[in-house]
C-alpha cells in the first residue's frame, strides 16, 4: 500500500539521517505484471517534489531461467529461487527438486562457505516444505556434502576396502 510514497519516505529519511546522497532502487517481487511504479510526487503552492527510481521486476526474468542457473552472481541464484518458489505454490514434490538444484548450485558456483550458509538460510525462508520433505531435503544436503568432500577411491583401494570388510565381517 502506497508503495511510491514509502520509497520517497526511505529516501529522504536517510538523506536527513546521513546527510548523503540516496540512490533509491526498487526490486519488485510480486505477482502483478502490470504494476512498475516508478516515481513518487505532489506539487502544492509552486513547490514541487518528486522522486523517480529505478525498479526491476523479478517476474521478467522468467525466460532467462537457464542463464541464472549457469550465472556466476549470487543474485541470479536468488531470482532463480524467488521464480521456483513461485511456479512451485502447489506442488512440493517439484519444489523440493528445485530447492536441491538450486542449493547443489550454491556449491557448484564455488562460493565461499559462509555466503553459502546465508543462500541456505534465504532458500529456507521462501522454498519452505513439507515437514517430511524438509527432513528428506536435509538428508540429501548432508548426502551430497559428504560426496563433495570425500576424495576419488581408486580400484585398487576399493579391492582392499572389500576384503577389510569381509575380513570383519
Amino acid at each position: 500500500k502506497e508503495f511510491e510514497k514509502r520509497m520517497y519516505v526511505y529516501n529522504y529519511r536517510l538523506f536527513d539521517r546521513y546527510d548523503r546522497k540516496v540512490a533509491t532502487l526498487a526490486v519488485l517481487a510480486d505477482d502483478r505484471a502490470k504494476w512498475r511504479p516508478e516515481s513518487f510526487g505532489y506539487e502544492l503552492f509552486g513547490c514541487e517534489v518528486r522522486l523517480k527510481f529505478p525498479h526491476v521486476k523479478l517476474l521478467d526474468y522468467k525466460k532467462q531461467e537457464k542463464q541464472l542457473a549457469e550465472s556466476q552472481n549470487p543474485f541470479a541464484i536468488v531470482v532463480l529461487a524467488y521464480l521456483k518458489t513461485r511456479a512451485t505454490v502447489k506442488a512440493p514434490r517439484r519444489r523440493f527438486q528445485w530447492k536441491l538444484r538450486v542449493f547443489k548450485l550454491l556449491y557448484e558456483r564455488g562460493y565461499a562457505k559462509e555466503d553459502i550458509l546465508e543462500l541456505t538460510r534465504f532458500l529456507d525462508w521462501i522454498m519452505v516444505l513439507p515437514k517430511d520433505m524438509e527432513h528428506r531435503f536435509k538428508e540429501a544436503v548432508f548426502q551430497y556434502e559428504e560426496e563433495r568432500k570425500m576424495r576419488y577411491v581408486t580400484s585398487f583401494e576399493r579391492i582392499g576396502l572389500e576384503k577389510g570388510l569381509q575380513q570383519g565381517l
